[in-house]
Formats: structure tokens, C-alpha cells, sequence
């Protein structure tokens, strides 16, 4: 074997293709003879057929492509400006570092195969970091909380309607149902009286009028009696209403919410009326 032929096999065996190549193109020589020439030439078309290219793709924050941009490969400097064209390297894994003027570089590692040719990276430099002071910036000051509406400095007078009036609105509606209802019951009950005395007049009556008067006085006991109670919450309700009314505070309190208000009717053999239970 040629000595030129040795020494380019002997850095292939090794993976370096480069300097295989570069040994056998000086063995492919005129003064080497046409047939150690054409043996080197052959080798030397294996060798670039099985280097791997690669090729980067520098661009900014936005995708427009970058020219300025230095890159090093392995530690040394192989192009001062990237231009879109490839770079020969042996199949291995290379360290590469990208410069751009004004940003930090950028460092890759990248293992490239043989034969792998035409290989494209994007390397992309982000925007600059903002430069923030050293000192602490001052914590942001929080608005005053607001006052409330019926405080001096708030928006204004907040509205002096309550839930106390609103119980004594309902409980002024259910006087005048009342009153209502024992009107009605009180009508029927003075018609079923007049019915009766019409009915049987004198002391001598029919067992068909009597009968009929009896009746009459039932129904009349019994609207009258509903008439009583019907008047009774209607009054009750009235009072009611008119104490919660002119008793409720001009401006709610904070604690108004938690008050709760109960108003039942009450009836008894005796007496009728409105149950009113205020709890807190």
C-alpha cells in the first residue's frame, strides 16, 4: 500500500474523516502514478459521500433571519458570519456556540451521523433581558379602603328602607285583610239576624219557620264569630304594623342583618291577635 494510502486509512479507521480525506488527496497526486491516483480519488469520493453537513438557521424573537451571528465549533472559530451555507464536519458529536452582538451566546451540542447531509438547526436569539434596578422596588401602595355609604367621607346616605319595614308593610297588608274579612263576615252575619226575625216575629212561629229561624241564627252566630276574629287581626295586624313602622331605625345597622322577625296570628276562646318574635 502507498504511503499515502496507509496514512489516510489509519485516521478513517479512527472516524476522522477529514484527515483521512486530506491524506489521500495528497496521495492522489500526479507524481503517485494513475493507478495509486485513481485508488486515492475512489476513496476519497467514499470519504465525502459518508462526511455528514450541517447547516444552521440563525434568526431573532420575530423569524427574521439573522446574518451577523459568529459561531465556533469544538472550540474554534469556523466562520465569522453565518451565511446559509453548510459546514463539512467528521460523524461525532460537536460542541457548537453561537455569538450575536449585544445578546449572550447561545451554546448546542449536536451528533451528527455519516452520510447525513444537508442537516438544518434553527438557532434562534430571544429578546434582551429588561434591566431591572438593584434596589427593591417599592411595594405598591394600596387604595384606603371605603367607607361605608353612611360614613362621613362615603358616597352618600345609604337608604333608610330596612327589613323592619318590610316586615310592617306585610304586617299592615294582613291588618287590612283582616278588617276586609270581618266586614264581609260582619254583613253576613247582620243579614242572617234581619232573615231570623223576619222569619218568626211574633211568639207564636211554625215548626217550618222555626226550623228556618234556627237556622238563620246559626249561620248568624257563626259569621259573627268569624267576623270578631277577622276584626281582631286585622287590628292586630294595624298595631303591629304601625309600631314596626315608626320604631325602625332611619339608617340600617350592621347588625340589622342578623336580625330575624316572626309574625303568626293568634287565636283563643277570648281574644285574637298578631304574634310578633324578634330574634338576634
Amino acid at each position: 500500500m502507498h504511503l499515502g494510502q496507509r496514512q489516510g486509512a489509519r485516521p478513517q479507521k479512527q472516524g476522522k474523516l477529514l484527515d483521512a480525506r486530506k491524506a489521500l488527496v495528497a496521495c492522489a497526486a500526479v507524481a503517485c502514478g494513475a493507478e495509486i491516483k485513481e485508488t486515492c480519488e475512489k476513496r476519497i469520493a467514499d470519504i465525502n459521500s459518508a462526511l455528514p453537513t450541517i447547516v444552521f438557521a440563525p434568526k431573532d424573537e420575530t423569524g427574521n433571519d439573522l446574518a451577523h451571528v459568529a459561531v465556533s465549533i469544538d472550540g474554534g472559530l469556523r466562520s465569522e458570519s453565518l451565511d446559509g451555507r453548510s459546514f463539512t464536519l467528521d460523524p461525532g458529536k460537536h460542541v457548537f456556540k453561537f455569538f450575536r452582538e449585544g445578546h449572550p451566546p447561545i451554546d448546542k451540542e449536536f451528533v451528527l451521523r455519516e452520510s447525513e447531509k444537508g442537516r438544518r438547526e434553527p438557532v434562534v436569539f430571544g429578546a434582551l433581558p429588561l434591566a431591572f434596578p438593584s434596589a427593591r422596588a417599592a411595594p405598591l401602595e394600596s387604595s384606603p379602603p371605603k367607607p361605608p355609604p353612611d360614613s362621613p367621607g362615603g358616597d352618600g346616605p345609604a337608604s333608610s328602607w330596612s327589613s323592619q319595614k318590610s316586615l310592617a308593610v306585610v304586617a299592615g297588608g294582613v291588618g287590612v285583610v283582616g278588617l276586609a274579612v270581618g266586614s264581609v263576615f260582619g254583613l253576613k252575619a247582620k243579614s242572617d239576624f234581619s232573615n231570623q226575625e223576619s222569619t218568626c216575629s211574633t211568639s207564636s212561629c211554625g215548626d217550618a219557620n222555626q226550623q228556618t229561624a234556627l237556622g238563620y241564627h246559626e249561620s248568624a252566630t257563626n259569621a259573627a264569630v268569624a267576623s270578631n276574629i277577622a276584626f281582631g287581626v286585622g287590628a292586630a295586624g294595624l298595631a303591629t304594623a304601625a309600631v314596626l313602622w315608626f320604631l325602625a331605625p332611619k339608617k340600617p345597622q350592621a347588625a340589622a342583618a342578623a336580625t330575624a322577625w316572626r309574625l303568626e296570628p293568634v287565636f283563643s276562646m277570648r281574644s285574637t291577635g298578631l304574634w310578633v318574635q324578634r330574634s338576634f
